[in-house]
């Protein structure tokens, strides 16, 4: 193993190692971090084969709060086409001994998406992993959720966006059996990859602050794009109301895409992300702490005005059936490992790079999402 390989081992057992140490005085966990520590000395070992260190890594700053899969999802899957049918029927439900396992996505679900472009399924996350997040995440941006003058700390441009990844309780969510299932049956397959998201804390709208917490509808990709449609998805983390700045759509737009298309968005100067839909009348999805909302990116979207006396906390998560992307693989694995954004999500304000702390501690299901373990 030359130098570099050896450092780059060196820096993954550094990483990790205190983790064990901190698990073990616990006595629990000792072999998630022991599988963690096998799979990150095997990924490192991969170098030598992938020569990945040896590829040009461009720095690309983020331009705005999206909230889409990423492009590396999406490129190393080749994206799924969900509009022109309904999604899968398969159902991916893996057998338990002496136990049964819920279905997640009903025939009512899956007629929804298809005619409206989302779905809500609901009491996917349980209330101890949602505290935790709810917990991260106030405490990321500064914020006492007892105490209202301290939600408006984050920098308006963000309009509620939280650029944090790697908490634990993050990757709690996102490995999270239930959430697993919702997404395998939607693709109808066990085998996927869990992308590196962010989060949502967006304040009530309030005068003094007026560049926030505002109602917006766009597109997070070009709908006239060739690229096929794909799922976004977004976890409640706080019970959202009506006019409590949750998520909002317009059902009647993606019914109606291509004359919609041709009517509005002929000219080249047409920006799917400031399309001219905010004066729409829109449908706003209620839910609860918890509950899961899926949508296709050709359906407009985005967070209602916030006119409760809460803020809204939620979580970026999605998944997408893998890819043989070995380069993708293990960007992934060195976005987990050194605690960083994704190249193409990095230079919001306020932004950690790397975020601080160990790696987070990842489950079996968690080194498969990530692709540290094969299916």
């Amino acid at each position: 193993m030359d130098r570099l390989e050896e450092e780059l081992r060196k820096f993954a057992l550094d990483r990790l190692r205190p983790l064990g140490r901190r698990l073990k005085q616990d006595g629990v966990g000792q072999g998630v971090v022991a599988a963690a520590l096998i799979a990150a000395q095997t990924g490192m070992a991969r170098y030598r084969q992938s020569r990945l260190t040896n590829l040009p890594r461009e720095e690309v700053t983020d331009t705005g709060p999206h909230c889409d899969v990423s492009v590396g999802i999406k490129g190393g899957t080749g994206g799924i086409e969900l509009p022109a049918s309904a999604i899968p029927k398969a159902r991916f439900i893996p057998k338990k001994r002496g136990s049964q396992v819920r279905q997640m996505i009903d025939d009512d679900d899956r007629r929804q998406f298809h005619a409206d472009g989302y779905m809500v399924i609901r009491n996917v996350i349980p209330p101890n992993l949602i505290g935790n997040a709810v917990r991260e995440i106030a405490a990321f941006v500064g914020a006492d959720l007892a105490d209202r003058t301290t939600w408006y700390g984050s920098p308006p441009v963000l309009d509620g966006i939280v650029p944090m990844h790697h908490a634990q309780s993050l990757w709690d969510i996102r490995q999270s059996p239930n959430l697993y299932q919702v997404f395998s049956e939607f693709f109808g397959t066990p085998r996927l990859m869990v992308d590196i998201n962010r989060c949502i804390f967006r304040p009530p709208a309030d005068r003094r602050f007026p560049k926030i917490s505002h109602g917006t509808i766009h597109w997070d990709t070009d709908p006239r794009g060739p690229t096929p449609a794909s799922v976004q998805a977004v976890v409640l983390l706080s019970d959202v109301g009506r006019d409590g700045g949750g998520f909002q759509c317009l059902p009647d737009v993606y019914q109606n895409l291509d004359a919609w298309l041709g009517r509005y968005a002929r000219h080249d100067d047409f920006d799917f992300f400031y399309p001219g839909l905010n004066r729409w009348k829109t449908i706003q999805v209620e839910g609860n702490a918890g509950d899961v909302i899926l949508w296709s990116t050709r359906l407009p979207h985005g967070s209602a005005t916030n006119l409760s006396n809460r803020p809204r906390v939620a979580s970026f998560v999605s998944m997408q059936p893998c890819g043989d992307n070995a380069q993708l693989r293990e960007s992934m694995k060195n976005w987990w490992l050194g605690k960083r954004a994704p190249d193409y999500w990095r230079g919001l304000p306020g932004q950690l790079d790397p975020e601080p702390g160990a790696p987070a501690v990842l489950s079996d299901l968690g080194l498969k999402l990530v692709g540290l373990s094969s299916w």
